[in-house]
């Protein structure tokens, strides 16, 4: 592309829907020779089924920021030298590729700048509840502050980060000597389990479990009012808080405007405020022994 040697100055370049297949001559070499200064590289809608030749392209930008993928072909991220290499990036979109590995995603997180990331309709999700999956991504990419256009609040991240510390610790159970998952297969669990301390194994039910045995059962206390005495329920983990809100308004006889929910896991650390009414109990990453605060 010969035109571009000219555009020293260039800081966005969009080259869209080209049903373009390479970036790379002869040998892998870029064939895109763009300016140092660029920003912004938007590629989306081509037929890219290489991310080294988009690597190669890359090297070329230290000072990237912005980088759209889109609607292409490509089957998994990494970096050699880890993300690092590419200090500046905070801005990119990968939706409606062949991603399958979650090493793509360990590979993203190694990005020390990125803040945005879209990644919808790829095969890894294929099999994933979309809570899960937005749990499980934020968890694994630090410096998230947005996903799929969805801002990622610092409580959605601590919620988050739990979830997959229970995920992981089940999964681990019985694997190795020191009960603790792969570092290859779960690079943050270490760090997260330095932070908000190991949690405690709770068996999943197998997936052939029935209905019964899908419920998850939780104590309810009542702390501002000790006269009440605390309750066992069992409710089924895709119960929304507004549902579970309904039924505690009917037990406890009172007004469901005023009804505030959290939870605690059985040892009592870590009390955290259900505020978002349409969430399920799954998004809390709420298990059999967790407590229920109920207040009003």
């Amino acid at each position: 592309m010969p035109l571009l040697k000219a555009m020293s100055s260039l800081k966005e370049f969009h080259f869209c829907k080209n049903k373009q297949e390479h970036l790379s001559g002869k040998g892998d070499s870029a064939c895109m020779c763009l300016s140092e200064k660029l920003c912004l590289l938007n590629l989306e809608k081509n037929q890219l089924s290489s991310w080294t030749q988009v690597l190669n392209v890359m090297q070329q930008l230290p000072n990237l920021e912005t980088l759209i993928l889109n609607d292409n072909q490509l089957p998994k991220i990494f970096f050699s030298e880890g993300g690092t290499c590419f200090p500046k990036l905070k801005h990119l979109s990968l939706s409606g590729n062949c991603i399958h590995e979650w090493s793509s995603v360990h590979a993203i997180g190694t990005l020390p700048s990125l803040v945005d990331l879209k990644f919808k309709n790829n095969p890894l999700l294929n099999d994933e509840h979309s809570y899960t999956a937005r749990q499980l991504m934020i968890s694994e990419i630090r410096t998230l502050t947005m996903l799929n256009n969805s801002a990622v609040s610092q409580r959605e991240r601590e919620l988050a980060e739990r979830y997959y510390l229970k995920c992981y610790a089940r999964e681990a159970q019985g694997m190795s000597s020191s009960g603790q998952p792969s570092i290859e297969q779960h690079p943050r669990y270490t760090e997260l389990a330095a932070v908000y301390g190991l949690p405690e194994v709770v068996q999943a039910p197998s997936p052939t479990a029935t209905l019964k045995d899908r419920l998850i059962a939780v104590t309810i206390q009542c702390p501002d009012r000790p006269g009440l005495k605390q309750l066992t329920k069992k409710f089924p983990s895709n119960l929304s808080v507004q549902k579970l809100k309904g039924l505690l308004q009917r037990l406890y006889k009172v007004d469901l405007s005023e009804l505030r929910l959290s939870y605690t896991d059985q040892n009592g650390k870590h009390e955290v405020e259900m505020s978002n009414n349409m969430r399920p109990l799954s998004f809390y990453s709420i298990q059999s022994g967790d407590i229920i605060l109920l207040r009003w």
